[in-house]
């Protein structure tokens, strides 16, 4: 027997027979875990689009239907205009599966990925390790963003979104609203980029006047410098408004 399978577990009797008479051989065959899914492909990283796509890809066997579920730590991957999941089944039994995320960032998507490929027989586990390497002199960020309320130096009240980082080579600070646009300063909106303490190290502010409801949603803080770039997103949820 060969390609054995789950559903061949079972009796088997052998049946002999001449003139003389005959007799009978019984065999039950146990099988658990035939069918489960096997690597054909194995796991790997690779990326398109001049690196503007990255693809985490396998290939698996497996005789019963298998279903496939990413997860990125304890949460589940889910499809966005940035991630797509791909699915396809390919002939002897054999189904491609693929992550595909677009301009990946460090922020976003380092980490452990796992798809897990399972049937009714067992599972196949495959684990993508995504690590970004930071040039030297490149942004990073030194703490947590936050978002913090204040009194500006008008008297009005104000949120002002706090990110330090550390940087060579004259970094350049831009801050991108919630509609995808670039900010510039304002009556309303003020920059500030001032040095930490520590070597190459700052804190970048926005601050935000009068702020009303409208103005929630999610601002970017976007840092290069000569050496690359760094990105961070933070939430403003704004219920009402001052006056």
């Amino acid at each position: 027997m060969e390609d054995l399978a789950d559903s061949d577990a079972g009796a088997y009797r052998c049946a002999i027979v001449n003139p003389h008479g005959k007799g009978n051989a019984n065999f039950n065959l146990k099988l658990t875990g035939f069918s489960s899914p096997t690597f054909v492909e194995k796991p790997q990283i690779s990326s398109r689009d001049d690196g503007r796509v990255m693809v985490m890809e396998f290939r698996a066997k497996s005789i019963l239907k298998p279903t496939f579920v990413w997860q990125k730590g304890e949460e589940i991957v889910a499809e966005s205009d940035r991630v797509k999941i791909v699915l396809r089944e390919e002939p002897n039994q054999v189904y491609y599966a693929a992550l595909e995320i677009r301009e990946p960032t460090k922020e976003k998507d380092a980490g452990q990925f796992v798809c897990t490929a399972k049937n009714e027989s067992g599972k196949l586990t495959a684990t993508f390790t995504v690590k970004f390497e930071v040039p030297q002199g490149a942004p990073t960020f030194t703490r947590k963003p936050q978002i913090l309320q204040k009194t500006s130096d008008s008297g009005d009240p104000a949120i002002v979104f706090d990110i330090g980082f550390q940087a060579d080579r004259n970094p350049e600070v831009i801050w991108i609203n919630a509609k995808g646009k670039k900010m510039k300063e304002s009556t309303r909106i003020k920059f500030n980029l001032s040095p930490d303490g520590g070597a190459n190290t700052f804190t970048a502010q926005l601050e935000l006047k009068n702020y009303k409801a409208k103005d929630s949603g999610t601002y970017t803080c976007n840092i290069k410098n000569d050496a690359g770039e760094a990105n961070v997103e933070l939430t403003l949820n704004i219920e009402g408004s001052y006056r």
